[in-house]
């Protein structure tokens, strides 16, 4: 009988779809929003690359990766710049992880974007200090 069904002539198709893995990133980030890759295994950085990278005003060293589980949402800050990062748990993506790249700490100061802003942001201001002292001490 499974001769009938399997034969020369039989005509068997599969159609396989794949289905790809979703995720979204925001933040200090090139490209933020959700994204889809095509593929069973995709790292943080993978996900970061795709997105267009981290902003010269992210912070590499505070990546954080918010995953839902059935029992609840856990939070994990990755720093990429440590090459135990690629031992985390949280490393390679898992679908729906939201992965949010927290700013620099002299951005959330308002003082520049880089050290050397930061710096001219600061001689400035104590220019100004000085400034104001030796013309309220006439």
């Amino acid at each position: 009988m499974s001769e009938e069904y399997f034969n020369k002539e039989a005509n068997i198709f599969v159609t396989i779809k794949l289905a790809g893995l979703r995720y979204t990133v925001n933040g200090e980030i090139t490209i933020p929003g959700t994204k889809v890759i095509y593929q069973d295994k995709v790292n943080i950085l993978e996900a970061i690359a795709n997105s267009g990278d981290i902003t010269i005003t992210g912070d590499r060293k505070a990546v954080t990766v918010i995953r839902q589980f059935p029992y609840g949402t856990e939070m994990h800050d990755i720093d990429l710049t440590d090459i135990n990062a690629m031992k985390s748990p949280y490393f390679y993506i898992q679908p729906n992880d939201y992965i949010y790249i927290k700013p620099l700490k002299q951005k959330t100061w308002g003082t520049g974007t880089t050290g050397i802003q930061s710096l001219g942001t600061l001689i400035t201001l104590l220019s100004l200090a000085t400034t104001t002292f030796l013309l309220l001490r006439n």
